[in-house]
């Protein structure tokens, strides 16, 4: 007996979600109303408890976010009820997926923070470096934590831009992060621009995390130890520190009371 193995027809039709058009490049800027601080701490919003559990904080300045309008069809004499429709359709997406954005700055006490959105348009985030890096100043100390699968039984990892900062003696513990480890989205654009300013300096706590690009979901005890690191480096009283590490492992208890690592089918 002969089976005849089946040959699936090619679609006539295929529907693609993406269109050809480039990505809208967005128009932000950053307005800061002070000088006076010391560190720059930049953190992904998926780990936005992180800065949510510092207190006294008071806003200093903001991040606006705005992308261009998409060219559409031009209107005719005539009422076209196809192009309207198209036209409304279009300017519906593109609000959801280029939403503008008004970001705060908080500074406390001797150190600033912002806490950056997932964008589904990349660039953004290039954009966005650039100017934060400008107007925050490279000089300043940085910190920045960027979620990453780590796959090495190791909490959290480090990276040092140039070397310059005086670290406390917690960060020996901390490894430096190997290959073939990367970090993307802010923490990664941020990184790329000051590396590339001389007397820059800045140190990077890279998160054990798991899930897709951008949406990534911190190990539980990642959030803990990460937050040891920032109160370590930036918070100098004591209470405030204890006050800090308090809150950020009551909130991780909370809302993340279960183990969050799991196994994809």
């Amino acid at each position: 007996m002969l089976i005849k193995p089946l040959n699936l027809r090619a679609p006539r039709h295929i529907i693609d979600e993406e269109d050809g058009t480039p990505a809208p490049i967005p128009d932000i800027e950053v307005e800061l109303d002070t000088t006076e601080y010391d560190y720059v701490l930049v953190v992904p919003k998926t780990v936005g408890i992180l800065t949510e559990s510092f207190s006294n904080g008071v806003k200093v300045g903001s991040i606006s976010i705005t992308y261009p309008k998409p060219e559409v069809q031009e209107p005719t004499e005539e009422y076209d009820e196809d192009v309207q429709l198209y036209n409304a359709v279009i300017e519906k997406v593109n609000a959801k997926k280029y939403p503008s954005l008004e970001l705060d700055v908080m500074k406390h006490g001797s150190f600033i923070t912002v806490t950056i959105p997932q964008f589904s348009n990349v660039i953004t985030y290039n954009v966005l470096s650039t100017v934060l890096v400008k107007v925050l100043r490279p000089q300043k100390s940085w910190l920045l934590i960027a979620p990453c699968s780590l796959n090495n039984n190791q909490t959290i990892n480090k990276l040092v831009v140039h070397k310059l900062l005086v670290l406390p003696s917690l960060y020996d513990s901390i490894p430096f992060l190997q290959p073939p480890h990367s970090i993307t989205g802010i923490s990664g654009a941020v990184t790329s621009k000051l590396s590339l300013v001389q007397d820059s300096e800045a140190i990077i706590l890279v998160l054990n995390s798991e899930g897709q690009s951008g949406f990534e979901i911190s190990d539980n005890d990642s959030i803990v130890d990460a937050a040891y690191a920032v109160a370590e480096l930036i918070l100098q009283d004591l209470n405030q520190r204890e006050e800090y590490l308090k809150k950020v492992s009551s909130t991780v208890r909370k809302f993340n009371g279960f183990s969050n690592s799991g196994m994809y089918i």
